[in-house]
Order: C-alpha cells, then structure tokens, then sequence
C-alpha cells in the first residue's frame, strides 16, 4: 500500500510539474489518480468514526462591508437561515 502511494505522489508530481501539458488537464489527471488511490485502514481501528459536518461561521460586515471578528448568530425571530442565504453570505464573505 505505501509503495503505491508513493508511487502515485512521484507520478502526481511528474504530471503537475510538466509544463507542455495545459495547467486544467495537469490539475485533473494528478485529481483523478489521488482520488483513485484505496483509503488506508489501521487494523486496529474497531469501531466507525464519524466526521461531523459543520457549517461555514458566518461573520457580520462591518461598516467597510468587509467581515468583522464577531460571528454572525441569527436571532430567533429570524429562524434558521435558508442554504440560499448562507450562499449569499459566503459569496459576500469571499468577494471582501
């Protein structure tokens, strides 16, 4: 297993590195091996971890409009924010 990741590293670093490919198709070969590689499993691991998901923090905008340091928490009048909102937030988030 380790031999075949390192091999598909050298072969990844080949890709990306050859400058007479186009910079797109370097980015999806090297994407489609690593993605193709087995996931490594310890054989002591005896029960199923899980990973959360959690929600991007969402900051209020300062007078500028850029983010400030205080978390956005929605007031419970408002309800939770719809997934459009929290799109358009990050949009805003990302464009500052």
């Amino acid at each position: 297993m380790e031999q075949q990741f390192r091999s598909a590293v050298r072969e990844v670093l080949t890709i990306l590195l050859d400058e007479a490919i186009d910079p797109a198709d370097r980015v999806k070969r090297a994407a489609d091996i690593l993605l193709g590689l087995p996931i490594p499993v310890s054989p002591d691991i005896t029960h199923e971890t899980r990973i959360e998901e959690h929600s991007p923090i969402l900051y209020l905008a300062g007078p500028d409009g850029l983010p400030t340091h205080i978390e956005y928490i929605p007031d419970p009048e408002e309800g939770p924010l719809s997934e459009e909102e929290v799109a358009i937030m990050l949009r805003e988030q990302l464009k500052g």
